[in-house]
This record gives structure tokens, C-alpha cells and sequence, in this order.
């Protein structure tokens, strides 16, 4: 196999490489971990979510949001607010000094979003876009990546 033309290999390479220079760019000096951030960044960017929510946003299990979100809260960065429409449920919500730190960073991760696509023309970025969505759906559909599954 040829690593280099390997499709899975480069993107999981690049998307490791993505989060380490992301994570040395602005989580770093924070005393954040990275789960932490990104529970964080994406609060600031989409509004108060529940855990769920956040899961699916974020591509991280329920268990790490919650132990992002109890540390976020430790900090002073969220709050957890019951939900009116499930008491079962949570929603977490910026407090003023996230609010505050999201305002400082989001501009920061918009630009760093605009130094990626200025790589490509627009029609390159908007074929980029449609390739990813391709694979994300293949692979949610179940139509890729499970031989592997079915012989366990």
C-alpha cells in the first residue's frame, strides 16, 4: 500500500496536524485542554447547546463533553441551566467571562478558517466542500469502512 495515495491515512495525518497547530495556536496558554476549547469555541459560535448537541457538533462522545463542560464550568466559562423542555437534560450556556473569551478568540479561528481556503479559487473550496460531504455521508451511510466491521 502506498501511504502517500492512501485516502484515510492522509486525511487522519492532516487532521492531526490541523489540531496540533490549532491546539498550539490557541489553547496552549489558556491551561485548557483541547476538548475543553473546543467545547468552548463551539458555544461561542453557535449559542447555548445541550450536551448532545455539542456532541454532535463537536464529534466527541457525551462522556468527554461532560468532563469538558464540568471543567468550563470550574473555570467560570458555562453554566448548566435545566432544560424547560426535557428535566432529564441540561443546557450549557456562556457565562459573561465566556462570552468575553469567545468574543477575543472566534475572530482569531475565523481567520485562521480564512487562511485555509485562500489555498483554493472558490469553485476549488466549494469542490472540496462537496468531496468531504460525499465521504462524510458514505461513511454514515455505511456505505464505506465497514468490511472491517462485519468480520468482528
Amino acid at each position: 500500500m502506498e501511504l502517500h495515495a492512501h485516502l484515510p491515512y492522509r486525511l487522519a495525518k492532516l487532521s492531526l496536524r490541523i489540531k496540533n497547530a490549532t491546539t498550539d495556536r490557541y489553547v496552549w496558554h489558556t491551561g485548557m485542554s483541547a476538548r475543553e476549547w473546543r467545547v468552548l469555541g463551539m458555544l461561542g459560535i453557535v449559542g447555548s447547546r445541550m450536551p448532545s448537541e455539542l456532541a454532535d457538533l463537536t464529534g466527541m462522545d457525551r462522556a468527554t463533553i461532560s468532563r469538558a463542560t464540568s471543567r468550563l464550568v470550574h473555570l467560570g466559562y458555562v453554566s448548566r441551566l435545566p432544560n424547560q423542555a426535557d428535566n432529564r437534560s441540561q443546557t450549557i450556556e456562556l457565562t459573561p467571562a465566556g462570552e468575553a473569551y469567545c468574543q477575543a478568540i472566534v475572530p482569531r479561528m475565523e481567520h485562521s478558517g480564512e487562511e485555509c481556503r485562500s489555498l483554493f479559487s472558490a469553485g476549488e473550496f466549494a469542490l472540496f466542500i462537496e468531496f468531504l460531504d460525499r465521504m462524510d455521508a458514505a461513511i454514515a451511510d455505511g456505505k464505506i469502512f465497514m468490511d472491517g466491521a462485519q468480520d468482528s
